[in-house]
């Protein structure tokens, strides 16, 4: 999923840069979480959108001491309930569950201490670390929630993570805004996303207008258009380039440069028959 198509199916509620910044965490976790599928994907949209605000929110926005002394959390101690109030996409809150994902983070070889985030519980605020929260809550603490997925379970799972039904409707729309977004969905590793860059630079040039890079045969009706190279470079995000993928792909490309008279400049050779 490119920044793009995150802040779509966020909902464009901060600012583009924002989901530039947040795009590699966001699809490094769904990789993680086992959400590698668009209904897995558009569940996490749906309930992770909803508890961050669309992204905005990477930390509780109350300062937590409502939570103090609060035993069901863990919160034994003066001064917990700031400590451990709620952060990251999906707020993991208190002593307790700070320790359990501290735990398991070390044991997945995801930080260096088995009480990473007791020592240094802000660093939950970060992208990097509270994206790690939510991959822990979607599959340890709540480890229901991909196959609520997979059955399109919207109620079980807004039950699993809100304990009720709150906020549902804003769920809900979160749920078919990213249902809509189709395969663009779907994760991809920062090494695809960066070398979707580079095809669509190989493509049309880069940003900066340097007519010595792109291929001259697109000529200046794709230079002028960069959305449709965008679309390309999306198609060829989408990983693991199985031969299905390929055809798919090579297709919306012969179709594209049809579009603009022009030859598929490096055509995949074919191995039927052989």
């Amino acid at each position: 999923m490119d920044a793009q198509t995150l802040a779509k199916a966020m909902d464009n509620r901060v600012p583009m840069a924002r989901y530039e910044e947040l795009a590699p965490h966001f699809n490094r976790a769904l990789i993680q979480a086992g959400c590698t599928t668009i209904l897995r994907v558009t569940m996490w949209c749906s309930q992770i959108g909803h508890e961050s605000g669309g992204l905005k929110w990477m930390e509780e926005i109350a300062d937590g001491s409502a939570y103090e002394w609060r035993k069901d959390l863990g919160n034994t101690q003066q001064g917990d309930g700031r400590r451990f109030k709620g952060r990251g996409p999906i707020q993991v809150t208190g002593r307790n569950h700070y320790a359990n994902l501290s735990r398991w983070a070390h044991q997945k070889g995801y930080v260096d201490s088995p009480t990473k985030f007791l020592d240094e519980p802000t660093l939950l605020s970060l992208p990097e670390y509270g994206f790690l929260g939510a991959v822990w809550y979607w599959t340890t603490e709540r480890p229901q929630m991909n196959a609520l997925a997979d059955a399109e379970n919207l109620i079980g799972a807004t039950q699993a993570v809100n304990g009720g039904q709150h906020g549902i409707d804003d769920r809900r729309k979160f749920y078919y805004r990213a249902l809509a977004l189709g395969d663009a969905l779907l994760p991809i590793e920062e090494f695809d996303m960066a070398a979707a860059d580079e095809i669509q630079n190989q493509l049309l040039g880069p940003d900066s207008k340097d007519e010595g890079r792109g291929w001259p045969q697109l000529g200046d009706f794709l230079r002028k258009r960069r959305s449709l190279v965008d679309a390309v470079g999306r198609l060829l995000q989408i990983g693991n380039f199985q031969v299905g993928q390929l055809d798919r792909v090579e297709k919306k490309l012969d179709a594209l440069f049809e579009a603009n008279k022009t030859p598929n400049p490096a055509p995949r050779p074919t191995t039927e028959g052989k």
